[in-house]
């Protein structure tokens, strides 16, 4: 009996080896683009409270 192992990205790499890695590339690019957008806003509230120690 084998039990089939759920994964993030479907298909699998034995089912479709095209469709995995483009499934692959889309998921990298998007955890990509929430990393940077979550550095930007870090480096805002670090600016912010920068300043706001300055003026004390």
């Amino acid at each position: 009996m084998s039990k089939k192992v759920k994964t993030a990205i479907n298909p699998t790499r034995e089912e479709n080896y095209p469709a995995w890695y483009q499934q692959v590339i889309k998921a990298n690019e998007e955890a990509t683009l929430r990393c940077q957008k979550k550095l930007i806003l870090n480096y805002a509230l670090l600016e912010k409270n920068s300043i706001t120690q300055s003026v004390k």
